[in-house]
């Protein structure tokens, strides 16, 4: 089981056992939200929020003992929507089984009208069409 916790300060991503076994491990490094893991359970996915990247960190469950890679940037979020706590409960975000692809949800970006036509008393235009 993944999830984010804060109890010693910053946010940051954690994983335990789901059921049975004991002990708990920290698998982001300068913090971390909304994880999620990949189909298969060898990779978890999480958000670095003092970088607004999304990281991955190479996991080993079916051991005795759990194991871990370093966490790895993959790409930037700069065009996702923004991350406003790494503790947040709303993921933006989901990863295809495989882990090779993101859907997010993106910022709608703001479009410059070049022209505008306004149309008036409209309403008499249509009025003997009835």
């Amino acid at each position: 089981m993944a999830y984010t916790s804060d109890r010693l300060g910053d946010f940051e991503v954690y994983v335990r056992p789901f059921s049975g076994g004991r002990g708990e491990w920290k698998v982001s490094v300068n913090g971390g939200g909304h994880a999620l893991w990949n189909g298969q359970g060898d990779e978890l996915f999480y958000v670095a929020p003092d970088s607004n990247a999304m990281m991955v960190v190479k996991v080993d469950t079916q051991s005795d003992r759990f194991g871990q890679g370093s966490p790895r940037r993959l790409f930037s979020l700069d065009q996702a929507e923004p991350v406003s706590a790494a503790g947040s409960a709303r993921r933006f975000y989901d990863v295809t089984a495989d882990g090779q692809r993101f859907v997010m949800i993106q910022r709608n970006r703001p479009t410059i009208l070049s022209s505008m036509t306004i149309v008036q008393n409209w309403y008499a235009e249509f009025k003997d069409r009835e």
